[in-house]
């Protein structure tokens, strides 16, 4: 009777999925080729699962936040983030125009509109008829920020009168020029970029200079076609206008 049940025990010893029992009741065919593949793959599905295991307990214990009192070198997670272009487009405007903040974009749009004419000529000409704009457009100032030190410094006339007022907006035909003070200083460092090949960008296409009194003004009205880089600024979306063009 021991020896019955001992045999009984090992027979089904290894049958994990009670397969050996159920060939006996049902008697499939080959039933003994089909339990020993199960019975040797048991054994490769249980470490690997386990493996798995093991390796993600590891990971999340090595990401686990340290206590206080614990000296760690943490690997840096370097993660790029991804900007959208609608939302890098407003910053380029920003930047562009960077002594303006939003608040005065918009404002500058409510005005453009209620005036008479095109919209569009309105509110380029608001944007590059100020002074300090006018000045570097006009590339006879290597950068903006010296323009508005000529202007605050008081070295700059608006139809012969000093202005301090950066943005002092230039209608059509206001004759701007500088001071002797500065204007022979101002003549040969223009000069020396020219020779040196300093100058970023030429005059925009609605400016009338004179090279050989220094003084210049708009003679027409502007459109967007005339502003540089006009095909990667969005000017309207900081008025509130999605236009697309």
């Amino acid at each position: 009777m021991v020896r019955k049940r001992l045999s009984y025990a090992k027979k089904f010893k290894f049958d994990v999925w009670n397969l050996r029992l159920l060939t006996q009741v049902f008697a499939f065919n080959r039933r003994e080729s089909l339990f020993k593949f199960l019975q040797k793959s048991y054994k490769y599905f249980f470490f690997y699962f386990f493996r798995l295991f093991k390796q993600k307990k590891l990971r999340r214990r090595f990401f686990k936040r340290p206590f206080v009192y614990r000296i760690d070198l943490m690997r840096p997670r370097f993660v790029r983030k991804r900007l959208k272009w609608r939302f890098v487009t407003l910053r380029l405007v920003k930047f562009y125009y960077s002594l303006l903040s939003y608040k005065q974009f918009r404002r500058i749009a409510r005005l453009a509109k209620k005036r008479d004419g095109l919209y569009e000529n309105n509110y380029v000409l608001a944007l590059e008829g100020r002074l300090v704009n006018f000045l570097y457009r006009t590339s006879l100032v290597e950068n903006i920020f010296k323009s508005f030190f000529y202007v605050k410094s008081a070295f700059v006339t608006v139809n012969w009168k000093v202005i301090t007022f950066s943005n002092q907006k230039c209608e059509l035909f206001d004759i701007v020029s500088f001071l002797p003070l500065v204007l022979y200083d101002l003549i040969l460092y223009y000069f020396y970029r020219l020779n040196s090949r300093l100058i970023l960008h030429p005059p925009l296409r609605f400016f009338y200079i004179s090279f050989i009194f220094f003084f210049c003004f708009i003679f027409r009205q502007p459109f967007k076609v005339d502003i540089p880089n006009r095909n990667v600024i969005d000017l309207y979306r900081l008025a509130g206008f999605t236009i697309l063009y």
